[in-house]
């Protein structure tokens, strides 16, 4: 498959931002960074970047909204594993339901439309992810 110039500019800055998340992980690894209110954002910078070098290995600019959640389950799975209880699947859709909150509560001129359609992504994919373990539980 040969590539096109502009699928290498795609993955050279789907790669640059993988750098940059992974830079930002490695800093914050063993410091008491808080990981499940991530205040810095460094989880959702993993996500736009593991979902930007899938894009761009397909050579496809777009995903389906579903592809995106499929993509974000995977990559918080491997990341924190199946959920260990219905307790902490609630905790943790409250969790991305407040971050989308907060960005509606902005004016429509002051929302990051990829945030919240991120952080949507990150909504479907733990409500799929819970869903999964009471489906798989006894």
């Amino acid at each position: 498959m040969q590539m096109t110039s502009n699928r290498i500019e795609r993955l050279e800055s789907a790669l640059a931002l993988a750098e940059k998340a992974l830079t930002e992980t490695v800093h914050r690894a063993g410091t008491g960074y808080d990981w499940n209110a991530d205040p810095d954002k460094v989880t959702l910078a993993q996500g736009l970047a593991f979902t930007a070098i899938a894009r761009a290995k397909e050579g496809d600019a777009r995903f389906s909204f579903l592809e995106m959640v499929a993509i974000e389950l995977k990559r918080a799975t491997a990341i924190h594993g199946d959920m260990a209880s219905h307790h902490e699947a609630y905790a943790v859709i409250q969790e991305e339901l407040d971050e989308y909150w907060e960005m509606v509560k902005l004016k429509s001129s002051q929302r990051d439309k990829s945030a919240m359609l991120t952080e949507l992504v990150q909504i479907a994919a733990m409500c799929n992810k819970a869903a999964k373990s009471l489906l798989d539980r006894p």
